[in-house]
């Protein structure tokens, strides 16, 4: 079995020399929950592994715990707890991220960036038994609607197969699942769970988005395998990385 390869945001981001906003982003998070986490030993996450749909392992990079997470099929996010018992950082504790698998480099480091950000808030949720105030209540936020316009493509000219039929289900987790009508315009969906109550109206909002980005990943990848011309907004969806990787996809 092949060993996994992990990526930074920076690497994600392919620019090279300065810290990317997203790696400033992933920087603040860790330092915002430090404190939620730091204390925290694998018998402590094992309580709450089932209900974020993680798990706790260890990766190689000297961390204390990582916890991991996969949002779609071969893209995960790693939560690495490090502890610097040397004092050579003012704080000994500090969260630090990394992504891996097969298809992790297709995602944006927005994106990556926002599903870190809804998975911290979730798991800190969760192991705090706090619920958010502001909770999703099914109406559309201005945002999900001028996403769902953008994201709007003649369907009915996409070439359908097995996989990218199942990307119109996204189940980001266990008590959430998220699903697209392509049958209307713009694209709508529809949100299923028992527990919106333990989830940020925000955070919902940016899952659906998420969701319908990786659908668009997918239109892209299978109209260029049948040599068709693809949605420009597809494009728009992949990393710095991956368009570097393969600069002809791209116009």
């Amino acid at each position: 079995m092949r060993s996994p390869q992990y990526f930074t945001i920076q690497q994600i981001d392919a620019i090279k020399g300065i810290r990317t906003p997203h790696d400033r982003d992933l920087l603040d998070m860790g330092k915002k929950h430090i404190d939620v986490f730091k204390n925290l030993t694998h018998d402590d996450l094992s309580g709450i592994l089932e209900v974020i749909d993680a798990k706790v392992e260890h990766i190689d990079f000297g961390e204390t715990w990582t916890l991991t997470k996969e949002f779609f099929p071969e893209v995960r996010l790693h939560v690495l707890m490090q502890y610097d018992d040397e004092g050579l950082r003012g704080e000994p504790y500090e969260l630090q991220f990394l992504f891996s698998g097969e298809r992790v480099i297709w995602l944006s480091g927005e994106d990556l960036c926002h599903l870190v950000e809804i998975f911290l808030n979730y798991t800190v949720s969760m192991i705090n038994s706090v619920l958010p105030q502001d909770i999703y209540t099914g109406d559309i936020s201005p945002l999900v609607l001028k996403a769902m316009k953008e994201r709007t493509i003649n369907w009915s000219s996409i070439p359908m197969n097995k996989e990218l039929y199942h990307y119109f289900q996204f189940k980001p987790f266990p008590c959430l699942k998220i699903e697209y009508d392509t049958a209307s315009t713009p694209t709508e969906f529809s949100v299923q769970s028992e527990k919106l109550h333990e989830f940020w109206i925000y955070d919902i909002d940016r899952l659906i988005i998420m969701g319908l980005n990786h659908l668009l990943r997918f239109v892209k990848i299978r109209m260029e395998t049948k040599g068709l011309d693809v949605p420009p907004i597809c494009n728009m969806m992949f990393s710095g990385y991956y368009k570097k990787a393969n600069p002809d996809n791209f116009p």
